[in-house]
């Protein structure tokens, strides 16, 4: 169902939205929604793409979270902090090191060095190199502070 249909108000401790966001075409009415729903002192805990990522600069279009039409809204960590904070969220924490899509810079570089298409046959072939792109992958991440997805959260 959709979020606007709920009822409940001050009801939930924590609200929970993975890789939702970004399909959702007006982002600000899901999160002030999301608000409403949480008690005082809830949390909010979010995953969503990172276009300010390495992996989105390397692959540009070709960025394993750019599939239009599915994913409508985009989002840097400066913008969704922004956005919570216009709906009075507080103690907004971003964190980079998450362990999903992990692939996604090894198809990112790929992208960078001009490969336009991978096929599941090669992607099969590809997945030694994983040995390699995870733990560098996490390294972005944790050292860097960039990482293809983060984890937000907020609290009411």
């Amino acid at each position: 169902g959709k979020i606007e249909d709920l009822k409940y108000q001050n009801y939930f401790d924590a609200v929970t939205s993975f890789h939702v966001i970004e399909h959702i075409h007006e982002p600000d009415s899901f999160v002030k929604k999301t608000y409403k729903l949480l008690k005082k002192n809830g949390i909010l805990i979010l995953r969503l793409p990172n276009i300010k990522s390495l992996e989105a600069s390397l692959a540009k279009m070709r960025w394993f979270h750019f599939d239009y039409p599915y994913h409508v809204s985009h989002f840097t960590p400066q913008s969704i902090k922004l956005l919570l904070e216009k709906n009075n969220f507080k103690s907004i924490k971003i964190k980079y090191s998450i362990i999903e899509y992990r692939q996604t810079l090894l198809y990112s570089v790929l992208s960078y060095l001009g490969v336009k298409e991978i096929p599941l046959s090669v992607k099969i072939l590809l997945m030694p190199l994983q040995i390699i792109f995870i733990p560098l992958s996490l390294l972005i991440a944790v050292f860097f502070r960039n990482s293809a997805t983060i984890e937000v959260t907020a609290d009411k």
